[in-house]
């Protein structure tokens, strides 16, 4: 089934504007709750956790952008919550990311993480 899943991305990537991706940049995409798509939710480690039943538990769930070519010039980042916990994922190529860009990064993702927490804080 991975061998078929990959053949199966790979004639995808061609339906891209590969345009997008050779500027440089920033992308972002969010693939949200997880367990709003109804997959793995029993294997969730609140749910299958404190089930003695239950066959395994997935603790992390890890997804990539495909980014086709060396020349990628983004930084692509991808966005999703599992069972309560949020996972950021990166990926950038450092021919053109030096530590200035990534320390920029880092801030600007600090201060939105900073507003994300406080607009989902209860009102006193």
């Amino acid at each position: 089934m991975f061998v078929a899943n990959e053949h199966a991305i790979d004639a995808l990537v061609p339906a891209f504007d590969k345009s997008s991706f050779f500027a440089p940049g920033l992308g972002s995409t969010s693939i949200g709750k997880l367990s709003d798509f109804g997959l793995f939710n029993s294997f969730r480690p609140s749910v299958a956790g404190p089930d003695p039943k239950s066959p395994f538990v997935l603790n992390r769930l890890a997804m990539a952008m495909r980014a086709t070519g060396a020349d990628c010039k983004h930084i692509m980042n991808l966005m999703w919550e599992y069972d309560g916990e949020i996972t950021i994922h990166m990926l950038a190529s450092p021919r053109w990311h030096g530590d200035k860009a990534w320390k920029l990064y880092g801030k600007f993702m600090r201060e939105y993480l900073k507003q994300i927490l406080k607009s989902s804080s209860p009102k006193l």
